[in-house]
């Protein structure tokens, strides 16, 4: 991926800092920005290689990258079901036009029920991010013992129970789209008007 092109330091920094982006796959949040200025013994000069980013990974541990390092990456985010306090909740990127390269929390939108303050660099979101979600065996544990109301396995896709009927219903991005089969965890009916989804669940369960 090619590095985006900057009018001067301040352009960059106000582009990146704050933001989360990726490095070496994983989710990072961008700390500040800077010049990446080192002395050439040989030229015996200073040379201009370009911007350094200063990011912390989900550990707290802090690092350093040029902005033009291919592991570098500030596209193609993976967002989709955040587990928070015992709720799915389906973010989405906002269809508006944005300064910001990184991902910033004006930039996105959440549908479920959530009592929290919006996007962060904290576990859940950071999960998310790293495509990292429970089994669907742990996650249909959790919402039959009722530890939690709704969780997701996938970032499409999550379980709630059904205490009436005693099943588990299959959400789609907040809609329900089905329910299990004989308690089966990968088998669902789904609804007529979401059929359409049989090949994403599949994969989603697999």
């Amino acid at each position: 991926m090619a590095a985006p092109k900057f009018d001067n330091l301040d352009d960059f920094t106000t582009k990146f800092a704050g933001t989360v982006c990726y490095y070496k796959g994983e989710p990072v949040f961008i700390k500040s920005c800077h010049q990446d200025i080192e002395f050439d013994p040989i030229k015996e000069k200073h040379v201009d290689k370009g911007y350094k980013l200063i990011f912390t990974v989900a550990s707290g541990r802090a690092d350093t990258c040029n902005v033009e390092d291919p592991l570098f990456n500030y596209r193609d985010y993976n967002i989709g079901y955040a587990n928070l306090n015992g709720n799915a909740v389906w973010w989405f990127r906002k269809p508006v036009k944005q300064y910001r390269q990184g991902l910033k929390i004006e930039q996105l939108g959440c549908l479920g029920q959530f009592d929290g303050n919006g996007f962060c660099f904290k576990t859940p979101y950071i999960n998310m991010l790293a495509n990292k979600y429970p089994s669907i065996e742990d996650t249909a544990k959790a919402v039959r013992e009722g530890n939690v109301f709704s969780s997701a396995f996938h970032k499409d896709f999550a379980l709630t129970w059904d205490e009436l009927h005693e099943d588990f219903i299959l959400n789609y991005r907040t809609s329900k789209v089905g329910v299990s089969l004989n308690h089966k965890l990968d088998e669902y009916r789904l609804l007529p008007e979401y059929n359409y989804l049989a090949e994403s669940l599949s994969e989603a369960l697999n």
